[in-house]
Protein backbone atom coordinates (compact mmCIF):
# COMPACT_ATOMS: atom_id res chain seq x y z
CA UNK A 1 0.00 0.00 0.00
CA UNK A 2 3.20 2.65 0.43
CA UNK A 3 3.15 2.63 -3.01
CA UNK A 4 0.18 4.43 -3.11
CA UNK A 5 -0.41 6.10 0.24
CA UNK A 6 2.18 7.68 2.59
CA UNK A 7 2.49 5.88 6.07
CA UNK A 8 0.14 7.93 7.88
CA UNK A 9 -3.10 7.65 5.59
CA UNK A 10 -2.14 3.46 5.77
CA UNK A 11 -2.50 3.86 9.69
CA UNK A 12 -6.01 5.80 8.77
CA UNK A 13 -7.38 3.06 6.67
CA UNK A 14 -6.19 0.59 9.16
CA UNK A 15 -8.03 2.65 11.80
CA UNK A 16 -11.01 3.24 10.11
CA UNK A 17 -11.25 -0.68 9.40
CA UNK A 18 -10.36 -1.62 12.94
CA UNK A 19 -13.49 1.18 14.23
CA UNK A 20 -15.78 -0.53 11.43
CA UNK A 21 -14.45 -4.21 12.53
CA UNK A 22 -15.11 -2.79 16.87
CA UNK A 23 -18.89 -1.73 15.53
CA UNK A 24 -19.89 -5.27 13.52
CA UNK A 25 -19.08 -6.67 16.65
CA UNK A 26 -21.37 -4.54 18.50
CA UNK A 27 -24.08 -4.33 16.51
CA UNK A 28 -24.20 -8.43 16.22
CA UNK A 29 -23.36 -9.20 19.21
CA UNK A 30 -26.29 -7.18 20.28
CA UNK A 31 -28.81 -7.89 17.51
CA UNK A 32 -29.55 -3.97 17.46
CA UNK A 33 -31.60 -3.00 14.56
CA UNK A 34 -30.77 -0.87 11.68
CA UNK A 35 -32.41 2.98 11.48
CA UNK A 36 -35.90 2.92 9.42
CA UNK A 37 -34.81 6.58 8.13
CA UNK A 38 -31.64 8.51 7.66
CA UNK A 39 -32.51 11.31 9.34
CA UNK A 40 -29.83 11.12 12.14
CA UNK A 41 -27.18 11.59 9.54
CA UNK A 42 -28.97 15.12 8.28
CA UNK A 43 -27.19 18.26 9.58
CA UNK A 44 -29.40 21.57 9.90
CA UNK A 45 -28.63 23.13 6.38
CA UNK A 46 -29.02 19.35 4.64
CA UNK A 47 -30.85 19.72 1.31
CA UNK A 48 -30.55 15.62 1.06
CA UNK A 49 -33.39 13.03 0.48
CA UNK A 50 -32.90 11.05 3.63
CA UNK A 51 -36.53 9.17 2.17
CA UNK A 52 -33.95 6.54 0.25
CA UNK A 53 -34.57 4.22 3.24
CA UNK A 54 -37.47 3.47 2.58
CA UNK A 55 -37.07 2.58 -0.75
CA UNK A 56 -37.62 -1.50 -1.89
CA UNK A 57 -34.82 -3.23 -2.90
CA UNK A 58 -35.25 -3.49 -6.93
CA UNK A 59 -35.90 -6.89 -8.18
CA UNK A 60 -32.54 -7.12 -10.10
CA UNK A 61 -30.62 -7.72 -6.56
CA UNK A 62 -33.48 -8.61 -4.06
CA UNK A 63 -32.56 -12.49 -4.49
CA UNK A 64 -28.94 -11.96 -5.69
CA UNK A 65 -26.54 -14.04 -3.47
CA UNK A 66 -23.54 -12.71 -2.94
CA UNK A 67 -20.53 -14.01 -4.45
CA UNK A 68 -18.24 -13.00 -2.00
CA UNK A 69 -20.15 -13.48 1.72
CA UNK A 70 -19.86 -16.63 3.37
CA UNK A 71 -22.71 -18.82 2.36
CA UNK A 72 -23.52 -22.58 1.83
CA UNK A 73 -22.22 -24.28 -0.90
CA UNK A 74 -25.79 -24.23 -3.55
CA UNK A 75 -27.13 -21.36 -1.83
CA UNK A 76 -29.73 -19.69 -4.43
CA UNK A 77 -30.88 -17.29 -2.25
CA UNK A 78 -31.36 -15.88 1.27
CA UNK A 79 -29.45 -17.76 4.12
CA UNK A 80 -28.30 -17.32 7.52
CA UNK A 81 -24.79 -16.91 7.71
CA UNK A 82 -21.85 -19.16 8.04
CA UNK A 83 -18.94 -20.12 10.26
CA UNK A 84 -15.77 -19.58 7.61
CA UNK A 85 -13.27 -21.77 10.12
CA UNK A 86 -10.18 -20.41 10.89
CA UNK A 87 -6.29 -22.26 11.29
CA UNK A 88 -6.00 -24.28 14.30
CA UNK A 89 -4.75 -22.03 16.94
CA UNK A 90 -1.13 -22.60 17.21
CA UNK A 91 1.13 -24.07 19.58
CA UNK A 92 2.63 -22.47 22.50
CA UNK A 93 5.91 -23.11 21.09
CA UNK A 94 5.04 -20.94 18.10
CA UNK A 95 3.21 -18.17 20.11
CA UNK A 96 6.65 -17.80 22.48
CA UNK A 97 8.82 -17.72 19.19
CA UNK A 98 5.96 -15.00 17.69
CA UNK A 99 6.78 -12.82 20.80
CA UNK A 100 10.16 -13.12 20.14
CA UNK A 101 10.15 -12.12 16.89
CA UNK A 102 7.90 -9.15 17.91
CA UNK A 103 10.42 -7.89 20.22
CA UNK A 104 12.33 -6.29 18.44
CA UNK A 105 10.60 -5.85 15.21
CA UNK A 106 10.38 -2.58 13.10
CA UNK A 107 7.29 -1.01 12.94
CA UNK A 108 6.14 -0.50 9.46
CA UNK A 109 3.59 2.60 10.71
CA UNK A 110 6.17 4.10 12.92
CA UNK A 111 4.28 5.42 16.51
CA UNK A 112 4.43 9.57 17.32
CA UNK A 113 7.11 10.32 19.82
CA UNK A 114 6.89 10.48 23.56
CA UNK A 115 6.24 8.14 26.29
CA UNK A 116 3.82 5.51 26.71
CA UNK A 117 2.74 2.18 25.62
CA UNK A 118 3.02 1.72 21.89
CA UNK A 119 -0.17 0.88 20.92
CA UNK A 120 -0.78 4.44 22.62
CA UNK A 121 1.59 6.44 21.00
CA UNK A 122 0.50 4.88 17.85
CA UNK A 123 -3.03 6.05 17.84
CA UNK A 124 -1.10 9.34 18.83
CA UNK A 125 -0.48 9.82 15.54
CA UNK A 126 -3.88 11.24 15.59
CA UNK A 127 -4.07 13.77 18.48
CA UNK A 128 -7.48 15.10 17.64
CA UNK A 129 -9.13 11.87 16.79
CA UNK A 130 -7.98 9.67 18.67
CA UNK A 131 -7.71 11.02 22.33
CA UNK A 132 -11.02 9.49 23.13
CA UNK A 133 -10.23 6.28 21.62
CA UNK A 134 -7.68 5.63 23.98
CA UNK A 135 -9.13 7.10 26.62
CA UNK A 136 -11.99 4.69 26.58
CA UNK A 137 -9.91 1.82 25.98
CA UNK A 138 -7.79 2.65 29.09
CA UNK A 139 -11.40 3.48 30.93
CA UNK A 140 -12.85 0.16 29.99
CA UNK A 141 -9.91 -1.63 31.34
CA UNK A 142 -9.92 0.23 34.52
CA UNK A 143 -13.29 0.62 35.54
CA UNK A 144 -16.71 -1.05 34.94
CA UNK A 145 -18.55 -4.38 36.45
CA UNK A 146 -16.54 -7.25 34.47
CA UNK A 147 -13.68 -8.67 36.93
CA UNK A 148 -10.28 -7.40 35.77
CA UNK A 149 -9.43 -11.37 35.64
CA UNK A 150 -12.37 -11.88 33.16
CA UNK A 151 -11.15 -8.90 30.99
CA UNK A 152 -7.66 -10.40 30.60
CA UNK A 153 -9.32 -13.74 29.43
CA UNK A 154 -11.40 -11.82 26.64
CA UNK A 155 -8.30 -9.91 25.26
CA UNK A 156 -5.93 -13.31 25.47
CA UNK A 157 -9.40 -15.44 23.62
CA UNK A 158 -9.70 -12.35 20.73
CA UNK A 159 -5.93 -11.92 20.29
CA UNK A 160 -5.93 -15.79 20.30
CA UNK A 161 -8.21 -15.64 17.32
CA UNK A 162 -6.57 -12.71 15.58
CA UNK A 163 -3.24 -13.70 15.75
CA UNK A 164 -2.11 -10.37 17.08
CA UNK A 165 1.41 -10.87 18.69
CA UNK A 166 1.22 -7.69 20.49
CA UNK A 167 -1.96 -7.54 21.73
CA UNK A 168 -1.82 -11.41 22.92
CA UNK A 169 1.23 -9.70 25.13
CA UNK A 170 -0.61 -7.05 26.53
CA UNK A 171 -3.51 -9.71 26.89
CA UNK A 172 -0.14 -11.92 28.76
CA UNK A 173 0.73 -9.06 31.25
CA UNK A 174 -2.79 -8.69 31.89
CA UNK A 175 -3.17 -12.24 32.85
CA UNK A 176 -0.11 -12.37 35.09
CA UNK A 177 -1.42 -9.10 36.65
CA UNK A 178 -4.09 -11.47 37.84
CA UNK A 179 -2.10 -14.02 39.16
CA UNK A 180 -2.44 -16.27 35.61
CA UNK A 181 0.92 -18.50 35.03
CA UNK A 182 2.21 -19.05 31.95
CA UNK A 183 0.54 -23.00 32.03
CA UNK A 184 -2.91 -21.16 32.91
CA UNK A 185 -2.75 -18.83 30.00
CA UNK A 186 -2.28 -21.45 27.33
CA UNK A 187 -4.71 -23.18 29.00
CA UNK A 188 -7.57 -20.87 28.31
CA UNK A 189 -6.86 -22.00 24.15
CA UNK A 190 -9.06 -25.17 25.58
CA UNK A 191 -11.99 -26.19 26.35
CA UNK A 192 -12.06 -24.12 29.72
CA UNK A 193 -14.11 -26.74 31.45
CA UNK A 194 -12.09 -26.31 34.67
CA UNK A 195 -13.18 -22.40 34.71
CA UNK A 196 -15.77 -21.56 36.62
CA UNK A 197 -19.18 -20.64 34.90
CA UNK A 198 -18.94 -16.99 34.22
CA UNK A 199 -15.56 -17.04 33.26
CA UNK A 200 -15.92 -20.40 30.86
CA UNK A 201 -19.40 -18.63 29.25
CA UNK A 202 -17.43 -14.90 28.57
CA UNK A 203 -14.44 -16.99 27.01
CA UNK A 204 -16.46 -18.78 24.53
CA UNK A 205 -19.00 -15.66 23.54
CA UNK A 206 -15.57 -13.55 22.98
CA UNK A 207 -14.19 -16.09 21.09
CA UNK A 208 -17.73 -16.57 18.92
CA UNK A 209 -17.94 -12.56 18.26
CA UNK A 210 -14.36 -12.42 17.39
CA UNK A 211 -14.24 -15.11 14.78
CA UNK A 212 -17.98 -14.56 12.93
CA UNK A 213 -20.03 -11.73 14.93
CA UNK A 214 -23.00 -12.44 12.80
CA UNK A 215 -23.72 -15.64 14.01
CA UNK A 216 -24.19 -14.88 17.49
CA UNK A 217 -27.31 -15.58 18.41
CA UNK A 218 -30.02 -14.14 21.33
CA UNK A 219 -29.40 -17.45 22.77
CA UNK A 220 -25.68 -16.81 22.89
CA UNK A 221 -26.66 -13.75 24.82
CA UNK A 222 -28.86 -15.28 27.18
CA UNK A 223 -26.51 -17.80 27.87
CA UNK A 224 -24.70 -14.68 29.61
CA UNK A 225 -27.28 -12.81 31.08
CA UNK A 226 -28.02 -16.12 33.35
CA UNK A 227 -25.03 -15.41 35.06
CA UNK A 228 -24.43 -11.52 34.46
CA UNK A 229 -25.91 -8.37 34.54
CA UNK A 230 -27.30 -7.02 31.78
CA UNK A 231 -24.75 -3.91 32.18
CA UNK A 232 -21.89 -6.63 32.32
CA UNK A 233 -23.32 -8.34 29.28
CA UNK A 234 -22.76 -5.45 27.27
CA UNK A 235 -19.70 -4.62 28.64
CA UNK A 236 -18.34 -8.28 27.73
CA UNK A 237 -19.18 -7.01 24.20
CA UNK A 238 -17.95 -4.09 24.62
CA UNK A 239 -14.12 -5.46 25.74
CA UNK A 240 -14.30 -7.47 22.51
CA UNK A 241 -15.46 -4.57 20.45
CA UNK A 242 -11.61 -2.74 22.01
CA UNK A 243 -9.79 -5.89 21.51
CA UNK A 244 -11.28 -6.23 17.37
CA UNK A 245 -10.01 -2.28 16.86
CA UNK A 246 -6.58 -2.89 18.82
CA UNK A 247 -5.72 -6.54 17.48
CA UNK A 248 -6.57 -5.02 13.83
CA UNK A 249 -4.37 -1.89 14.19
CA UNK A 250 -1.51 -2.95 16.44
CA UNK A 251 -0.98 -5.44 13.99
CA UNK A 252 -0.97 -4.39 10.98
CA UNK A 253 1.44 -1.90 11.97
CA UNK A 254 3.92 -4.86 13.14
CA UNK A 255 3.95 -3.28 16.88
CA UNK A 256 7.20 -4.27 18.57
CA UNK A 257 6.15 -5.53 22.26
CA UNK A 258 6.66 -3.02 24.83
CA UNK A 259 9.50 -2.85 27.38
Amino acid sequence: MTKHYTPKQVLEIAVTVAGYNSTNRWTDGLNIPGEATGERFAKPDSKHDFSTFKTPTSPKYADLVSSIAPLKTGAKGPTPPITVPRPKLESREQVEAAWKDAETRTPVLPPADGSGPNWERLLGVFPRSMTSRVTGIKAAAEKGLVPARIQAEIAWAAAREDRAWYALALARDRLKAVGFTADQMFALDGDNTELPEKERLAVAFARKLTVAPATVTDADVEGLRKVFEDKQVAEIVHHVCNAAFLNRVTETAKLPLDK
